[in-house]
C-alpha cells in the first residue's frame, strides 16, 4: 500500500533532505532540495511498481524538469531499481556516478563481480544498459559524469554538495 503524503514543497530558501525506501530489497533513495527550486535525486528504488522519489516529487507538487541532479552511488539493484525511469523523466538532470579507478577498470569490477557480460540478461546490466541509452538519446548526447572523492557536484550561495566517495583507498583497490 503506498503511502499518501500531505506535506508540501519546502520554501524556495529552505534545504531539505528525505529519504525514501526501506532497505534491502526494497531499496532506498534520497531526494534533497538545494534551495531555488533545485532539486537532487541520490538513486532510486521502487515501491509496487512506483518509482518513489518520482512518486515523491509529483505528490507535493515539484515538476521533473527541477531535478537538477541524478547520482548513482554504485550498481547494486537495491540503488538503482527505477534509475532509467528517472532518466528519462528528469531530463534537465546531469548524471553522476562513481568513478573508481578508471572508467574501464570499474566497469570490469561490476561485470567480474556480477560475473556478467555484455550479453547478459541481468536486470542490472540491463539497467545500467537503459541508463546509456536513454542519455544517448537526449538532445545533448550526455554521457554520465563521473565522481571522485572530493568532486564538487554544484555550488550556490548556501550550498555545496560535494562527493565524499570513492575514497583514495578504494580506487586504488581497484587499480591494484
Amino acid at each position: 500500500m503506498m503511502i499518501e503524503i500531505n506535506i508540501g514543497q519546502p520554501n524556495s530558501d529552505e534545504f531539505e533532505i528525505t529519504t525514501i525506501g526501506a532497505g534491502n530489497q526494497a531499496g532506498e533513495s534520497v531526494v534533497l532540495h538545494l534551495g531555488n527550486e533545485q532539486w537532487v535525486i541520490i538513486d532510486s528504488c521502487i515501491s509496487e511498481e512506483e518509482v518513489l522519489p518520482l512518486y515523491y516529487l509529483k505528490q507535493i507538487g515539484v515538476p521533473f524538469e527541477k531535478v537538477a541532479y541524478i547520482i548513482c552511488t554504485h550498481w547494486h539493484e537495491d540503488h538503482v531499481k527505477g534509475l532509467p525511469q528517472i532518466l528519462e523523466k528528469c531530463t534537465n538532470a546531469t548524471f553522476y556516478m562513481p568513478d573508481v579507478g578508471s572508467n574501464r577498470i570499474y566497469l570490469e569490477y561490476v561485470l567480474k563481480r556480477l560475473k556478467l557480460t555484455s550479453t547478459s540478461k541481468s536486470r542490472i546490466w540491463q539497467i545500467f544498459i537503459d541508463c546509456y541509452d536513454i542519455l544517448s538519446k537526449r538532445k545533448t548526447k550526455q554521457k554520465p559524469k563521473f565522481i571522485q572523492c572530493e568532486t564538487l557536484i554544484c555550488s550556490n550561495s548556501n550550498i555545496e554538495l560535494l562527493c565524499l566517495s570513492p575514497s583514495n583507498a578504494m580506487k586504488q583497490k581497484f587499480e591494484e
